[in-house]
């Protein structure tokens, strides 16, 4: 959350009611939060939803199958490699932290192998989320620039 006054207020409905900006140890399931901006005695609230899904380790061993990231940590330059692609489009993007994209790409006719190189060299150190999307998959991996 940004703008306003930054006097922001959090209140989560998970069973624990969490008051903070990010919610902890939350089981699978949908969870909204209502962020309450006090601006001159006024006060805005904005409501948002989330929606957590659990991955087995399982999941995450075979995912290793189909998708490389390499290096990773990196200084900004990774090389992406995609395989098992059954054909179609897939849109590669990244994110901060916040959630913002900093990199995206939409890719079409795609059949069974893609790599590219993604250069975030000029994003500061730190951990950005990449998303690969195809027609029948969807990745999420943690990279990190050193």
């Amino acid at each position: 959350v940004s703008g306003e006054s930054g006097n922001y207020t959090y209140l989560w409905d998970d069973p624990a009611n969490q008051t903070t900006a990010t919610a902890d140890s939350l089981t699978a399931g949908v969870y909204s939060v209502i962020i309450t901006d006090t601006v001159c005695g006024t006060f805005i609230v904005l409501t948002d939803t989330i929606k957590v899904v659990l991955v087995s380790v399982s999941e995450i061993i075979s995912l290793s199958n189909d998708i490389l990231i390499y290096p990773n940590p990196s200084p900004g330059i990774f090389n992406l490699n995609v395989k098992n692609i059954q054909g179609g489009s897939m849109d590669v993007f990244v994110t901060d932290l916040l959630g913002r994209k900093i990199y995206s790409r939409q890719l079409n006719d795609i059949r069974y192998e893609f790599k590219t190189q993604i250069d975030l060299s000029k994003f500061t150190t730190g951990i950005y989320f990449l998303y690969v999307i195809t027609e029948d998959k969807h990745y999420l991996m943690k990279l990190g620039i050193q």
